[in-house]
């Protein structure tokens, strides 16, 4: 049913706030295979990720992310911050520039 990623997203957030991350993750991977588009779901996962340092899944749920939605300029932006924080200015660079 449509309305899947919404409890999916609220189960991952639950989850999350447990600790139990590989699930949490697992579940918000599901909502964006079902719902690309849906920000306040990524604005949640991106800042667990990055709380608990695993830059490498931020940055690949965010790339990903902006892709599918390049008019979004939330996704723009942290994409671009993140890359900027792990080094990557070059990339943060191209993505600003669009």
């Amino acid at each position: 049913a449509p309305e899947d990623y919404l409890i999916r997203a609220k189960l991952a957030t639950a989850l999350m706030a447990n600790g139990q991350h590989d699930e949490s993750d697992a579940e918000f991977a599901r909502v964006f295979k079902i719902k690309p588009d849906h920000v306040p779901a990524m604005k949640v996962w991106v800042e667990s990720l990055t709380k608990r340092q695993n830059y490498s899944l931020a940055g690949s749920a965010l790339e990903s992310f902006y892709k599918d939605n390049p008019t979004n300029l939330w996704a723009a932006q942290e994409y671009a911050r993140l890359m900027s924080f792990v080094g990557s200015d070059d990339v943060s660079a191209q993505v600003m520039a669009k």
